[in-house]
């Protein structure tokens, strides 16, 4: 494509929250007298993105608009979810909303309850079984097993948990089990076995944290009931019925931080908007886009191995000035952090010569990508590193010479060291 002397202008309007300010910024793209060719999309990105994260940074200031008290400033696990789910179908809870939010949930899940569920007397309840969530009316044994970031079934888990909540139904057939993973599938064999879900199918409710698309929603089974809610639209329904402000943007802070962490949906990023406004904006601005995606791996793995080689270099420096006892370990039988940069537990570690294996300062990645990676010390104790089948792993995975070394000295750090599931350990 060639310009021909035209003033090209971009301008991007972002209206902050509330209606109140309107910022807008132009940008003058100049005269271009040249072919554009695919490179002058990187370059065209380099020189505004400056002034798109100013404009960003001021509509942060001025709205809050990526801040979220659950993604921001909490640990949110299972627990912490299941402890919200229960906060809020509690109507003693100090919410303040009575029964409101149980009602619609009973409504959207167990509509078959509506009539006979005694809402004023619902309080949260106990079984013989650690479910997640227990809210009853006296009558009515509600349970709630929440896998919002799927973690393992136990076995017969599902099963236990509906016979629990059976056993303490005084009627025996008013108890219900919902189900929550994070698009609707349901209880295993492991989980729910055969003869439990023969018994209990009825009492079995599988529901979504995020509804699923009909196409990939999981095979009907006769004996449970699916309903066609989900949580995300328990919660939308939760804010519009909600009469007090600060109630209602707590369930708004909890509904987008479910819907990033299980949907992947987050608030749109200006800079990322106008990224992709430019990439389609013609055939060359697209041309350049689609090959940077496809070398994206690559580009990633070049600025990994370069940010470790600087931290390499900055420990060999502080070993030389520290004396020989010290060293620096990057080299393990499996592999090379910096030469593997999207691998795992392939820390980089400076310790003393005479520490036990894997004892030390490090950095490593718990997962590929690298992701999750850890900066603290740590070491694993005697045990831990030389238990079965640990040991053996630990082996094929650093070297024999450190597994050696360590079953006949006594690990520095006490029993609170470890090592995680046979491999490099936990930093902190």
């Amino acid at each position: 494509m060639v310009a021909t002397g035209r003033r090209d202008a971009i301008a991007c309007s972002t209206a902050a929250r509330g209606g109140a300010i309107l910022q807008i910024l132009i940008f003058e793209q100049g005269t271009f007298e040249r072919e554009l060719m695919p490179e002058a999309f990187l370059s065209l990105i380099v020189t505004m993105l400056p002034a798109f994260r100013n404009v960003e940074q001021r509509l942060d200031r001025e709205t809050g608009r990526r801040f979220n008290v659950f993604d921001n400033l909490f640990p949110m696990d299972e627990r912490a979810t299941s402890q919200i789910l229960e906060f809020l179908l509690d109507p003693t809870e100090a919410h303040g909303q009575n029964d409101v939010f149980l009602r619609e949930f009973i409504r959207q899940f167990i509509p078959e309850w509506q009539r006979t569920f005694k809402f004023p007397k619902a309080h949260k309840g106990s079984t013989r079984e650690l479910i997640d969530v227990v809210i009853s009316d006296g009558t009515h044994w509600l349970g709630i097993e929440n896998k919002i970031f799927g973690a393992p079934e136990q076995e017969r888990q599902a099963g236990r948990y509906l016979d629990a909540l059976h056993d303490d139904a005084p009627h025996r057939e008013d108890y219900r089990l919902v189900y929550l993973s994070p698009s609707g599938n349901g209880t295993s064999e492991y989980s729910l076995p055969s003869k439990d879900r023969d018994r209990h199918g009825a009492n079995l409710v599988c529901a979504a944290w995020v509804q699923t698309p009909v196409d990939d929603a999981p095979e009907d089974d006769a004996r449970v009931t699916t309903p066609p809610a989900s949580i995300l639209e328990w919660l939308g329904e939760c804010r519009k019925i909600c009469s007090a402000e600060n109630v209602a943007w707590l369930v708004r802070q909890f509904s987008s931080h479910v819907e990033s962490v299980v949907a992947g949906r987050k608030e749109a990023d200006m800079v990322d908007t106008a990224i992709i406004g430019l990439a389609l904006k013609d055939e060359n601005h697209l041309e350049a886009a689609l090959r940077v995606g496809e070398n994206f791996i690559e580009i990633r793995r070049s600025v990994v191995t370069a940010f470790l080689g600087c931290i390499l270099v900055h420990l060999e420096e502080w070993v030389q000035k520290h004396g020989e006892d010290w060293e620096v370990r990057v080299k393990w039988r499996v592999g090379n952090w910096i030469e593997r940069p999207m691998d795992k537990y392939l820390p980089l570690l400076l310790r003393k010569r005479s520490w036990p294996a894997m004892v030390g300062v490090g950095i490593q990645a718990e997962w590929t990508g690298p992701s999750e990676v850890f900066i603290g010390v740590s070491g694993p104790t005697q045990a831990t590193w030389n238990t079965e089948p640990s040991a053996a792993k630990n082996a094929q995975f650093y070297d024999e010479f450190n597994l050696a070394r360590l079953s006949c000295r006594s690990p520095p750090l006490g029993s609170e060291g470890r090592c995680c599931a046979g491999v490099a350990p936990r930093s902190s």
